[in-house]
């Protein structure tokens, strides 16, 4: 089965970088020289433009800003029949995109940025002409990439809240943490990797566990101890309200 990308930016290339069978897939980026560029950076095919590539492949990743569909559907909307469209756009539902092209199967696939080191999260829906094989390839696809789900489309904003735009809000809980213990003398590379390590384990602690993060907080709080302190100091200003209503704020956005 061959893919083809439309749209090389970071995303596609860490999804790219990530697929085990280079020679199945095509590319065609904002210009030709760009194309060949990439082309040869990650070892695949180039194609001679947008057309071209959508004659040439079985599935059509539109890795391109929401509003730069329109003018692509132009060009390569008579080429459609057969084929499928992957988009990775937060936004364009999957009846908007049908409005553009007819009744051509589209998936939708939301990937967060750690995909670009193989322990991402994707979120993934269908319209209901997709496929079974092309839909199990896809989803093959991003599961190279780390994990996915399969979601009612209903539930996108609410998934970039809470995987797509969270991993800025963890990159700054641990800067807050790494500052401050700059002021204890430690060096920034070794703070770094203590609190990135501490938060990727905890992480990981309460997702094998199937201990209630709540009930978790309370076990490492001893009473009287120093945990408990800074457990204080987080409720004080509120911090889960805060974060909450940062969720919150990219779930709204999502959905304007």
């Amino acid at each position: 089965m061959k893919i083809g990308f439309i749209g090389i930016g970071n995303m596609a290339q860490a999804i790219i970088h990530g697929m085990p069978n280079k020679e199945d897939i095509i590319i065609s980026a904002r210009t030709h020289d760009d194309t060949l560029f990439k082309a040869n950076k990650l070892n695949v095919t180039p194609a001679a433009n947008h057309h071209m590539l959508v004659i040439e492949s079985d599935i059509i990743v539109m890795s391109v800003k929401p509003e730069m569909f329109s003018a692509i559907f132009e060009e390569i909307g008579p080429y459609l029949r057969g084929k499928t469209i992957v988009s990775i756009a937060a936004k364009l539902t999957i009846e908007m995109i049908q409005k553009q092209v007819g009744d051509v199967p589209i998936i939708r696939a939301m990937p967060n940025l750690n995909v670009a080191i193989q322990q991402g999260i994707t979120a993934i829906t269908a319209s209901d002409n997709v496929d079974s094989q092309v839909a199990t390839y896809v989803r093959e696809m991003f599961d190279n990439l780390g994990s996915t789900v399969l979601i009612h489309e209903s539930q996108m904003s609410g998934f970039i809240g809470l995987a797509g735009s969270s991993p800025a809000f963890v990159f700054k809980f641990i800067d807050a943490m790494v500052s401050e213990a700059m002021q204890e003398g430690f060096a920034y590379d070794d703070a770094l990797s203590i609190a990135s390590h501490a938060v990727s384990g905890s992480a990981n602690y309460l997702r094998v566990s199937g201990v209630d993060a709540q009930i978790l907080t309370e076990r490492v709080c001893s009473p009287g101890g120093t945990t408990i302190e800074g457990v204080r100091s987080l409720d004080a200003n509120h911090f889960e309200d805060t974060v909450r209503k940062a969720v919150r704020a990219t779930i709204n956005k999502d959905k304007q």
